[in-house]
């Protein structure tokens, strides 16, 4: 989840984001909260294939995803999880006509300031040209074109591959940390830890600036004494994020950083939708709610680090946490948070983000990992 600075502060970008009938609604959500999975249910009641199905039909006929079911708001970084999503399942069509329409904005959007709008219109295919242009949203981006590249060995937007990059790197300070990007046409004057590992898994054709960032993440943001990672330039404190793709990014050297996320977010709450105990974590200090989408980040994290008893425990606890689709029977998935959401629906409507890295931690795939090139 991509953070935004407001002052020194740093707040979740998602603070920004946005029937059928109900027996059957209730009958899957008493299924999936019981961990049903194939057997005699069907393997379309099983929760991973009912949570790719909502993931498939959350894209609009423009070719976007919206961030949350009945939203039209939609994200850079959310599209980007679920192209990687839709690679990894092999619908190569639906991943390009995520990057189709980014590539018929690019020439537009690199005019003035550069890099793309974080916020798009999911029913129109068009930015929100109020939102802010971040550099993490901008590499999740690359890092799915990237992947693209590899499984496909397809050339076709590689052009636009390369304007991001380029953009990225105008953007790195002498001390090799990238900046935070423009708000309202000005340049930040901040660096993130989470868009600086969002920079290094990005920038995998840029050896020697992927290193200066590397240097950057290792001397600045990494504090060894207390092994975290601290949020940015501008605050010392340690966002969850950090640490799940600190480990996903630079490698399971950097897991010793699990013991801090584990002492300052993990959380046992009661989910506002349905009303189960649920374990996870939250995404920043002092909030009483599981993140579901960090849960899932953390999932993979622990699965870099050779842990895979703790991430299937949270697959698990994620399982119990699914709500139904509220237009499909057979598709669900898990909102932003289990309660005291930042935004009307989120903890009760489905999120994107959550979604895409539930089913990455279900898959083992950590997006953040160099892509293996195609054969």
């Amino acid at each position: 989840m991509q953070t935004l600075f407001y002052g020194t502060a740093y707040l979740p970008t998602a603070c920004r984001l946005r029937r059928s009938r109900r027996a059957p609604r209730l009958l899957v959500a008493a299924l999936l909260a019981a961990g049903c999975v194939g057997g005699h249910l069907g393997d379309a009641l099983a929760p991973d294939a009912a949570a790719y199905r909502w993931l498939l039909r959350q894209q609009s006929a423009a070719g976007l995803v919206g961030n949350q079911e009945d939203d039209r708001l939609s994200g850079v970084y959310a599209n980007a999880l679920a192209a990687i999503c839709y690679l990894r399942q092999g619908d190569r069509a639906r991943a390009e006509r995520i990057f189709d329409v980014f590539n018929a904005h690019a020439e537009s959007e690199f005019k003035s300031t550069g890099g793309f709008h974080q916020m798009w219109d999911a029913r129109t295919g068009r930015p929100h040209p109020d939102s802010d242009r971040w550099v993490g949203d901008n590499a999740w981006l690359l890092i799915a074109l990237n992947r693209y590249r590899a499984a496909t060995g397809d050339d076709r937007y590689v052009a636009l591959a390369n304007r991001i990059a380029g953009w990225i790197l105008g953007l790195q300070d002498k001390d090799g940390g990238i900046y935070s990007g423009f708000s309202r046409g000005a340049p930040m004057d901040s660096k993130s830890t989470e868009a600086n590992l969002d920079c290094y898994a990005a920038l995998v054709a840029h050896p020697e600036a992927r290193a200066r960032v590397r240097r950057w993440l290792e001397t600045a943001a990494w504090v060894p004494a207390e092994k975290r990672f601290r949020m940015g330039s501008t605050v010392d404190a340690s966002a969850l994020d950090g640490t799940s793709w600190g480990i996903g990014a630079l490698g399971p050297e950097y897991a010793p950083a699990l013991a801090a996320a584990e002492s300052a977010f993990r959380r046992t709450v009661t989910t506002a939708a349905g009303g189960r105990t649920v374990t996870g974590f939250a995404d920043l200090p002092g909030r009483d709610r599981v993140w579901f989408e960090g849960t899932g980040q953390m999932a993979v994290a622990y699965r870099v680090a050779g842990r895979d008893a703790e991430a299937d425990f949270l697959i698990g606890e994620m399982r119990r946490a699914f709500v139904t689709s509220r237009h499909d029977p057979k598709a669900a998935g898990l909102p932003c948070f289990s309660g005291n959401p930042d935004w009307k629906g989120g903890a009760d409507r489905i999120f994107a983000p959550s979604q895409a890295w539930y089913l990455l931690a279900v898959w083992h795939v950590n997006p953040l990992a160099a892509p293996e090139q195609r054969e």
